[in-house]
């Protein structure tokens, strides 16, 4: 099978797949060294940046290397360095896609708490044994949970992270303030807007 190399850099890359392309070379770098590097949730130095004609020739491998890499948003930078100078030629934005064929794929910090206080709250509401108790005391050995409130605060702000982690292009919500003359109260002190 031969797979073509190309100028284009794919918008989605699957976590264990190779990653192949061709970045041009600004012809008053050409004899420069070539790097890329992928950052995101995780970082990875390309295998090998080699020069081809009028082109760098940018390769990170798929199976112990892409594989590797978090979920979520990624820049690719290709870079190009000689004795006393670097010059960035190109950043291509993707997303890395997890490789579920080898199993369940690495969570962000984010995403794990996310899980973990999403099962606290359904486990506190439903199938709870104690009717929801926060805290008792049995034998002098006193048992205090996290508020339900507390736990939906925390989901509320981890659900925020894990939207920002999976949608990094989007801008963030705006606040409105509503202000009113000294000495009054505002009946709407914010509100918020998609």
């Amino acid at each position: 099978m031969t797979v073509s190399t190309t100028h284009l850099c794919p918008k989605q890359l699957l976590a264990g797949d190779s990653l192949d392309l061709l970045v041009t070379i600004p012809g008053d770098l050409s004899g420069w060294t070539g790097s890329a590097r992928l950052t995101g949730l995780s970082t990875m130095d390309a295998t090998s940046v080699t020069t081809v004609g009028p082109d760098f020739a940018v390769y990170f491998k798929g199976v112990a290397g892409t594989s590797a890499l978090l979920p979520g948003a990624y820049v690719l930078t290709v870079w190009a360095t000689n004795a006393n100078d670097r010059y960035t030629v190109v950043q291509y934005k993707l997303q890395v896609l997890a490789n579920l064929a080898t199993g369940t794929p690495a969570l962000a910090h984010a995403q794990q708490l996310l899980a973990l206080i999403e099962t606290a709250i359904y486990n506190r509401v439903n199938g709870n044994g104690d009717g929801g108790i926060d805290e008792y005391e049995i034998a002098g050995r006193r048992v205090k949970k996290i508020p339900l409130v507390e736990l939906h605060r925390l989901r509320a702000s981890y659900s925020a992270e894990v939207a920002r982690l999976q949608n990094p292009d989007r801008p963030y919500g705006r606040i409105k303030a509503v202000f009113s003359p000294t000495g009054q109260m505002p009946d709407i002190l914010r509100r918020y807007e998609s």
